[in-house]
């Protein structure tokens, strides 16, 4: 199986895809860079450098990934609609500064792009969430700058109205076939049903 790079709070994803594929790489919220062996790393999410050492050791363990799981949205402390400033400052990094900062990455070291990036967070009804609005808009300058990359959002709705369980979902989603002319740019999970829309 392709590797697969996983950027979560936590171990529990990484075991359920573990079950499905080999080659799944952690990456956790941290201080500093840190090699914690078995695949798993700690990176600073305001850092770039921590994310090009991070991609550096990816290349040296021949683990570049083909597919990217962002997670770190959905499992972010802060809740929607906060409204101090180190929340928004998390967000922000647990959002599109991350996302900017690993691409970012991938131009530095010179070294091949994944296929797919799917980014996954939870929003409320009626209750967008800026700053996942910011990585969506971000991917659509991704598209130019990598015309290869195919980006998705994925929105999940709150817990109250949430009647999928996230493993399910990423296995939905890591399952579905890779198509430049099909692969949606944003999908919403609502009511049980999967939605897509390509922009």
């Amino acid at each position: 199986a392709a590797p697969l790079l996983l950027f979560d709070i936590n171990e529990k994803q990484r075991d359920v895809l573990r079950k499905k594929a080999s080659g799944v790489s952690l990456v956790k919220r941290g201080e500093r860079f840190r090699d914690l062996g078995a695949h798993v790393y700690e990176i600073n999410p305001q850092t770039q450098a921590d994310y090009v050492q991070l991609m550096a050791s990816l290349k040296k363990e021949k683990l570049l990934p083909r597919d990217i799981l962002h997670l770190w949205l959905l499992a972010r402390e802060a809740a929607n609609g906060s409204h101090t400033r180190d929340d928004a400052d998390k967000a922000l990094a647990a959002g599109v500064y991350s996302v900017y900062y690993l691409m970012r990455a991938y131009s530095l070291l010179k070294i091949e792009i994944p296929k797919r990036f799917i980014f996954i967070y939870s929003e409320e009804e009626d209750r967008p969430d800026p700053f996942a609005e910011a990585v969506s808009g971000y991917s659509s300058s991704l598209a130019y700058m990598y015309p290869d990359l195919l980006f998705s959002t994925v929105c999940l709705p709150g817990a109250a109205g949430n009647k999928h369980r996230l493993e399910d979902i990423i296995i939905q989603e890591l399952g579905t076939s890779v198509d430049d002319h099909h692969t949606p740019n944003e999908i919403r999970y609502q009511g049980g049903d999967r939605y897509e829309k390509r922009v």
